[in-house]
């Protein structure tokens, strides 16, 4: 039993560590530092998840799977980019996405679907889901500053060429940093309206550095995105509001609209 909750926590561990480096993470060893290096990450720590989840359900002696409405949708989406990658013009670059864009590559896509299926069948609890999800905001929205620190020169203590540049940053591009900030702004308004004392204070604040971020940044998409962002978070506060009358979810997603 030990060593099954060992690997269990080995591969939440690994969940928590993806969320935490990769809108941080690159390596200045390669000629690509950013998305290379992320995808080497992704890689290692989506085998470790994965491997040290497989140990831990031979250890417990039964096959336990979580199955919902998204794995279907998640299975449709990797088979559809295994048949564009199949018969590309160049399949092999379109498995490793080197030379090419490494984001949208399969060997990528297929690591991410990797680590949502075992983010599902690793966290039961509420709070480990809610530990998961902050971790993620903190991270980018660290990621958020720096971009903002590089844009407007505020210190440069990175010693490396690259990092000169005004548009350097973790994620990719500024607009990329907008759209990211966009999508994640309606979980960091929910997490702040159901946390409570110092995480709901720090909620905020992301929630803040995501909008100045969206602001400073003024690209048309991520706005787009916001608003329908906000529009589902609006629609599932309708739905609480029904369930508890409560009008709280409500007027959150409202007030930004």
């Amino acid at each position: 039993m030990e060593s099954t909750s060992l690997f269990s926590r080995i591969s939440r561990l690994s969940v928590y560590a993806l969320a935490a480096l990769m809108p941080v993470w690159f390596l200045p060893i390669t000629q690509n530092a950013l998305d290379f290096q992320k995808q080497a990450l992704l890689l290692a720590l989506a085998l470790l998840g994965v491997i040290s989840w497989m140990v831990a359900l031979l250890q417990a002696g039964e096959m336990r799977l979580r199955f919902t409405w998204q794995l279907p949708l998640l299975a449709a989406f990797l088979g559809v980019e295994t048949l564009s990658a199949v018969f590309s013009l160049w399949p092999a670059g379109s498995f490793w996405g080197f030379p090419l864009d490494i984001t949208n590559s399969l060997l990528t896509q297929a690591l991410f679907i990797c680590v949502a299926f075992l983010a599902m069948n690793v966290f039961s609890e509420t709070k480990q889901l809610f530990r998961l999800a902050f971790t993620l905001l903190a991270s980018v929205a660290v990621a958020c500053l720096f971009a903002a620190a590089q844009i407007f020169q505020a210190f440069s203590f990175l010693p490396f060429a690259f990092a000169a540049a005004p548009l350097f940053n973790t994620i990719g591009s500024p607009n990329g940093v907008a759209v990211i900030a966009a999508v994640l702004l309606p979980l960091a308004l929910m997490l702040a309206f159901v946390s409570r004392f110092l995480l709901r204070l720090l909620c905020r604040i992301i929630a803040a550095v995501f909008f100045a971020t969206l602001v400073f940044v003024q690209f048309s998409t991520a706005w787009l995105v916001l608003i329908a962002g906000l529009l589902v978070l609006l629609a599932f506060g309708m739905l609480n509001m029904q369930r508890r009358k409560k009008f709280g979810w409500v007027s959150l997603p409202m007030g930004f609209l």
